[in-house]
C-alpha cells in the first residue's frame, strides 16, 4: 500500500487521539508575553474563603503578593502583579484555602499536595483580558467546577502541559509512521 500525504496526515491525527482520554483537569501553566501582568477578579462559587496570590515559585513560602480574596473582592477589581517579567517566564498563581489550610498552584498537578490539577484556563471572551483562570479549592479535586475563585488576566499565555501518556502515545505513532515511510522508500 502506498503511503500518500493524505494517509500520513490521517495517521498522525489518529496517533494523537487514539487511546488518549481527556484528563479530569489539565494542568495549565502560564507564561509572560510581556513585562507586565494584570489580573481582574471575576467572582467565585465557593463556600470556603480563599486567597489568590502571585508566587515567584510553587511553594507557599514564595507567595508574596495577595491579589484577591474570593468572598470580599469586588468583581471587576484589577491588580497589576508587582513584578517585571521576562517574556516566556512562568507566572505562577497560588490559592490558599483559609478553611482547610491547603495551598494549590497553577501549572503541573505535581505541585499540589493531592497530585491533582486545581487550575484551569479558558478564553474569557473579552479581548482586553483574554484568558480566564479558575481554581478548584477542595483537596482531591472536589466538585471539579474550577469556579471557587475565577479571574481574567492579560500579559500571559496559557500552555497546557501534556500528560506523559499522551506524549508517549504521540511519539509511538510518529515512530510507526517513520518506519512505514522508510520501508516504502526502501521498497521503491
Amino acid at each position: 500500500m502506498r503511503f500518500t500525504r493524505g494517509r500520513l496526515i490521517a495517521a498522525v491525527a489518529l496517533s494523537c487521539t487514539v487511546g488518549a482520554t481527556p484528563a479530569v483537569a489539565q494542568a495549565n501553566s502560564l507564561f509572560a508575553t510581556g513585562t507586565n501582568v494584570f489580573v481582574r477578579f471575576v467572582g467565585h462559587g465557593a463556600a470556603f474563603t480563599s486567597d489568590l496570590f502571585w508566587c515567584s515559585a510553587a511553594s507557599s513560602g514564595s507567595c508574596g503578593q495577595l491579589l484577591f480574596t474570593n468572598h470580599t473582592s469586588a468583581p471587576g477589581s484589577i491588580v497589576q502583579i508587582a513584578n517585571t517579567f521576562s517574556i516566556g517566564q512562568e507566572v505562577i498563581f497560588g490559592l490558599f484555602v483559609r478553611n482547610t489550610g491547603n495551598w494549590f498552584f497553577s501549572g503541573p498537578a505535581t505541585r499540589n499536595p493531592d497530585g491533582i490539577g486545581h487550575f484551569l484556563t479558558s478564553a474569557s471572551g473579552d479581548p482586553s483580558f483574554p484568558i480566564r483562570g479558575g481554581f478548584e479549592d477542595l483537596f482531591g479535586g472536589g466538585d471539579l467546577d474550577y469556579d471557587d475563585l475565577v479571574f481574567d488576566f492579560r500579559g500571559v499565555s496559557p500552555t497546557v502541559v501534556p500528560e506523559p501518556s499522551s506524549v508517549a502515545l504521540l511519539g509511538t505513532g510518529l515512530a510507526a509512521i517513520g518506519l512505514v515511510v522508510r520501508r516504502q522508500r526502501r521498497d521503491t
